[in-house]
């Protein structure tokens, strides 16, 4: 899951790098801007593939684990739930911004 998690950032922050160059491009590059955004919404699209990849697999292991008579280790579902808020949070923000660089 650490492999995963560590993907689904770099995901993210490559929508992140991308949208800064298109509000810092705006004016003077329109083009660039636009791709930036396109650019920044595919790399979201691919933290959201990843988002959904570790989810399946926390479930799978719960479900192995339950088969067993065992309980999904606490500190991994401790990490995953911050890694999940830490997505959304910046999910949506980046959303929000790739929104308001289109218009």
């Amino acid at each position: 899951l650490r492999t995963y998690i560590g993907f689904l950032k770099e995901e993210i922050e490559g929508a992140e790098d991308y949208l800064r160059f298109a509000a810092m491009a705006k004016t003077d590059d329109a083009a660039g801007a636009a791709m930036a955004v396109k650019l920044a919404e595919v790399e979201l699209q691919h933290a959201k593939d990843w988002h959904d990849l570790i989810v399946q697999e926390i479930e799978k292991q719960k479900r192995i684990l339950a088969e067993r008579g065992q309980e999904a280790p606490p500190m991994m579902l401790e990490s995953w739930k911050y890694e999940h808020a830490e997505y959304v949070e910046k999910v949506s923000k980046l959303k929000h911004m790739a929104e308001m660089l289109k218009n």
